[in-house]
């Protein structure tokens, strides 16, 4: 794919991974790329729902938002994962009523 790191094994790259097929699940750790098991099993899947229902308690009315699998997070350019749960923290006050930004935009400026 891109990259190829001194000892000759590829380093992958958010770029990599974008051009990639939907059809299978990939994170990328420095560099190295890992393939994900195809579903998980539900087992796994009522533990995260379990662990989504206790953080949306716990994280309503605070100024963050909590998302589920899948999603794509860009930690760094070689690194890129999907977790289970991500929960986004705002470093600004949300305004009663005032709807959290989209993931990876700005936030709105506020006037006044």
């Amino acid at each position: 794919m891109s990259e190829v790191a001194s000892r000759g094994k590829p380093r992958y790259t958010w770029a990599d991974y974008q051009a990639w097929a939907d059809d299978q699940r990939w994170e990328i750790i420095d560099g190295a790329a890992y393939q994900m098991s195809p579903g998980p099993t539900s087992r796994h899947q009522r533990i995260v729902g379990e662990l989504y229902a206790a953080m949306h308690a716990w994280y309503r009315g605070k100024p963050c938002q909590l998302f589920m699998a899948p999603m794509d997070v860009v930690l760094a350019e070689n690194d890129v994962v999907q977790p289970d749960l991500l929960v986004e923290i705002f470093d600004f006050p949300l305004e009663p009523g005032e709807e959290p930004p989209v993931p990876g935009e700005p936030p709105a400026p506020k006037y006044g």
